[in-house]
């Protein structure tokens, strides 16, 4: 089931293809996390357009890649991100911290996102002051051999 998935996902990328991470945690207020207090609401919308913008500039430095693979404990953020930038990829699936869902579902999109991160070409772990500093995207490019950036914006 996996391989089936990571196949589906990697034809969707076509061809070689970046990455970049966001870990918002509770920030953004639609995931139950270990820490963390939502934002407000105009600045959970500051936050969001600051990270996009942030895309926007990765995607233009980075001509020779079709694709960025965006990952995001965010609902919010991926299906915002989806329906403005037509160069971004985002694993389907559904979004949950293993620590409050281990759902077969939730657990398939961890190791999805884990995996196909592996697989880009460079690694971004991007965030702000206020978002947490994940290891993931860090322990997925290590996995894959490939240079991680840890941008912080």
């Amino acid at each position: 089931k996996l391989k089936k998935q990571i196949d589906y996902n990697l034809e969707r990328l076509e061809g070689k293809y970046i990455s970049a991470s966001f870990r918002f945690a509770t920030l953004l207020g639609d995931l139950k996390d270990t820490f963390g207090t939502p934002l407000p609401l105009e600045r959970r919308e500051q936050l969001k357009e600051q990270c996009i913008s942030t895309l926007e500039d990765l995607h233009k430095s980075s001509p020779n890649y079709n694709k960025i693979l965006v990952t995001t404990d965010s609902v919010s953020f991926a299906n915002l991100v989806q329906e403005r930038l037509s160069y971004v990829y985002i694993i389907p699936g559904s979004i949950g911290h293993l620590a409050y869902n281990g759902a077969d579902d939730v657990v398939l999109k961890t190791f999805l996102d884990l995996l196909l991160i592996s697989n880009a070409e460079v690694v971004y772990m991007i965030r702000t002051k206020i978002m947490y500093q994940s290891g993931f995207a860090k322990r997925a490019a290590l996995i894959g051999n490939k240079p991680c950036i840890d941008l912080f914006i």
